[in-house]
């Protein structure tokens, strides 16, 4: 049968793992907890699919606070928008339609019209979007976050095996700073930073070969 992973789950799958109860871990679980969100960016920032809001700027930003996103990718001109957000009637989502388009002169026109319609000049500074020289309504192009149970198991397992992984080397940093003489037992705080860090490469190499495979359905 396939559990569906939920935060309490991972947090306690860490926990057991690093050797509790029979160890004390000196990782609070709300530490852990901040694991899984740093996890969960990880993963967000592999996928190849990004998602539009349309929003309005008419003073020196646009609040994206309400975006559950991690990155902008592309803003476009919106200057035709006129009510919800509607695939049909943005001039965005009728340039993106490469459906029917065959001929290689097509695309580079298609590229042309796309590129005349973005933006350049923009950043983003935490919820607050940077736009230089423009007022009006604009169409964002972001890379979402993604939630943990909106994962398949494949991408809940990755989540909290690499959750597993910063958590160990946060705990062997934290324990490389004792330094024990003369005692019955001794401190494994480069033992653990050494697999975390052997763990996380592991990790992101297949995510990376994955890409593509991991997000294919969604």
């Amino acid at each position: 049968m396939v559990v569906s992973l939920d935060k309490e789950s991972i947090v306690e799958y860490v926990k057991k793992r690093l050797g509790y109860p029979v160890v004390n871990i000196e990782l609070p679980d709300d530490s852990i907890e901040a694991f899984i969100e740093e996890s969960l960016i990880t993963l967000s920032s592999y996928t190849n699919e990004t998602d539009f809001v349309s929003k309005s700027i008419s003073g020196e930003y646009i609040d994206v606070s309400d975006v559950d996103l991690i990155d902008v990718v592309r803003l476009y001109e919106s200057p035709e928008f006129t009510g919800t957000l509607d695939y049909s009637n943005i001039d965005i989502f009728k340039v993106k339609d490469y459906s029917g388009l065959v001929d290689r002169t097509d695309f580079q026109v298609r590229y042309s019209q796309i590129d005349r319609m973005t933006l350049k000049d923009f950043k983003l500074v935490g919820d607050k979007l940077y736009i230089d020289n423009y007022h009006g309504r604009v169409v964002i192009e972001y890379i979402p976050k993604v939630s943990l149970e909106n994962l398949d198991t494949q991408e809940q397992g990755w989540t909290r095996d690499f959750t597993l992984a910063l958590s160990k080397e946060a705990l062997g940093r934290i324990r490389s700073k004792y330094n024990i003489s003369q005692a019955p037992y001794e401190l494994d705080g480069r033992e653990l930073l050494s697999e975390a860090q052997e763990e996380r490469r592991s990790l992101l190499e297949r995510l990376e070969r994955g890409t593509g495979f991991f997000f294919a359905t969604r």
